[in-house]
């Protein structure tokens, strides 16, 4: 589990690095780019919460006799 959330979190900071580079480039606002960066961690918390619910859940199968 912890190897996939530091998988998520690899890719939201490789996100974040392109949404900062190509955000100011193409004209988008600030306001903009800062939105698509807390929608971005919004999806990170989302699917990091998801891997904790799978290890709580594949912890009661396991515990399970």
């Amino acid at each position: 589990a912890e190897e996939g959330k530091v998988a998520v979190r690899h890719v939201r900071r490789d996100a974040m690095e392109q949404i900062k580079k190509h955000g100011h480039d193409s004209g988008v606002t600030e306001d903009e780019v800062e939105q698509a960066e807390k929608d971005l961690q919004k999806l990170t918390d989302t699917y990091s919460g998801k891997i904790d619910g799978h290890v709580v859940t594949k912890e009661k199968e396991i515990l399970t006799v």
